[in-house]
């Protein structure tokens, strides 16, 4: 089989669910060194934590993007085109590339179902080993490289990278990492490498001496941001600027919203002052090019902002300590209550997020996100009911109706989150296009016809 058309790529990617989710290294690193170990080619920042991945990586390739280099960043899960995963200093792969890769990958996974040795690869095998081949080919200069999910069997911790991230840790992905918050942690302390610099955004006492032992092991020395001095200030609307007099920062603005976003570009500013201090040649100030990279950055369904009026914002907020995060913000932009409208996913903590949010919201509204995992509109009104009796609740079975309902509130003010998900449905309907498959997508709805 050898696919001509980008629409039959997403279809056989489409068809790599039903090899479900198995964690481990074996699948993809036969993949990588069939393709060639393009993963030697490059230097990889491989960022792994429950909270804030993609935005510390945002951050990260803004900087290092400023700094005038050739910046691969391979993220996920994509919001609305499939493209979007894997990008060079802010350009998605093309869908041609996408084919050839896809097509190449295919013949070793032939392979791999034949020698009685491997088994079928996975969908984010696959995508993360033609990440890895296209980042090799287009000779960038520097990676970002971020986990899917875990750390120490994720797909992307087969490469070895310069540097090793984790943001934080909370309560995510239970059922595959484990219950409890040391569980989870030693998950994501799996991309720790043998004297590979570590750098952390974490706060958890006993979190941070699980990381502390790990990169022992490993003979490597752990850097907490928390010791450097950072210093913040808040501006209008949830803005805030960050000063280190350390990295000679001083009262830059953040291009991303939130207070949260102080903590995932400290991290991020950290890391790039690292790598671009012991960068062989680079002669720029360095100062200045980790603040035009702080000020400039952007990502979509991070506090973004649909429209003035009525005032309405899209996050990607999906489990307790992300909510907590947006619910501060929201509390500074305004300190009116909010209407939100919801999609979430089934294995979320849907009564603990719904005690917070309820303490600011003014009416709820609830559509299920395209996703098999989404949760109903009957649980959810249950979930409500549980906590409050009185507050207004709407259910929508389609977009269009959320988004005229928004319309004719103007004077009020929205946010729509719960999940990625419902961030790409949001954003291809008002692209009004369909958006490309994801491996959540539910599975009676055929390929290219999800609004």
């Amino acid at each position: 089989m050898n696919f001509k058309t980008y629409n039959e790529v997403l279809d056989y990617l489409y068809t790599l669910r039903t090899f479900g989710t198995k964690l481990g290294l074996d699948n993809i690193r036969f993949l990588l060194d069939e393709l060639g170990k393009p993963d030697e080619s490059c230097n990889f920042l491989h960022i792994a934590g429950s909270n804030g991945k993609g935005s510390t990586a945002a951050f990260l390739s803004s900087i290092l993007q400023k700094a005038g280099l050739e910046v691969g960043m391979f993220s996920s899960p994509h919001l609305v085109r499939f493209t979007e995963r894997i990008q060079i200093n802010g350009s998605e792969i093309p869908e041609k590339e996408v084919i050839k890769l896809l097509n190449l990958a295919l013949e070793i996974s032939k392979k791999m179902e034949g020698d009685g040795l491997h088994r079928h690869p996975t969908f984010f095998e696959i995508v993360t080993a033609i990440a890895a081949k296209y980042f090799a080919d287009r000779k960038c200069d520097v990676v970002v490289w971020e986990t899917g999910m875990g750390g120490r069997l994720d797909a992307t911790n087969a490469v070895t990278p310069v540097a090793s991230i984790i943001t934080n840790i909370s309560f995510d992905h239970t059922q595959w990492l484990g219950d409890e918050i040391l569980q989870i942690a030693a998950e994501k302390a799996g991309i720790i490498k043998c004297k590979v610099p570590v750098f952390t955004s974490e706060s958890n006492p006993e979190v941070l001496k699980l990381f502390n032992d790990v990169a022992r092991k490993n003979k490597t020395d752990l850097t907490e941001i928390s010791n450097l001095g950072f210093e913040t200030s808040e501006g209008e609307s949830g803005r805030f600027s960050l000063t280190c007099n350390k990295l000679g920062l001083f009262n830059v603005k953040l291009g991303l919203l939130g207070k949260f976003q102080v903590r995932n570009a400290s991290l991020a500013v950290v890391v790039a002052n690292w790598y671009l201090s012991n960068l062989s040649g680079f002669t720029e100030n360095i100062p200045k090019v980790l603040s035009s990279g702080l000020e400039s950055v952007s990502w979509p369904a991070r506090l973004q902002m649909l429209s003035n009026k009525p005032m309405t914002y899209l996050d990607c907020a999906h489990n307790l300590e992300g909510f907590k995060n947006l619910l501060q913000t929201l509390r500074k932009i305004s300190p009116n209550k909010w209407n939100f409208v919801f999609g979430i996913v089934e294995d979320k903590n849907i009564g603990e997020i719904l005690k917070q949010v309820l303490n600011i919201a003014n009416e709820i509204w609830y559509i299920k996100p395209t996703a098999k995992r989404g949760l109903s509109s009957e649980s959810f009104l249950d979930y409500v009911r549980t906590f409050n009796k009185e507050i207004p609740v709407e259910t929508f079975s389609e977009l269009k109706q959320v988004l005229d309902s928004i319309k004719k509130r103007q004077q009020e003010q929205f946010i729509i989150c719960g999940s990625c998900y419902l961030a790409g449905d949001i954003l291809s309907e008002l692209e009004g296009k369909s958006r490309d498959l994801r491996t959540d997508d539910p599975i009676n709805v055929p390929a290219r016809e999800l609004t």
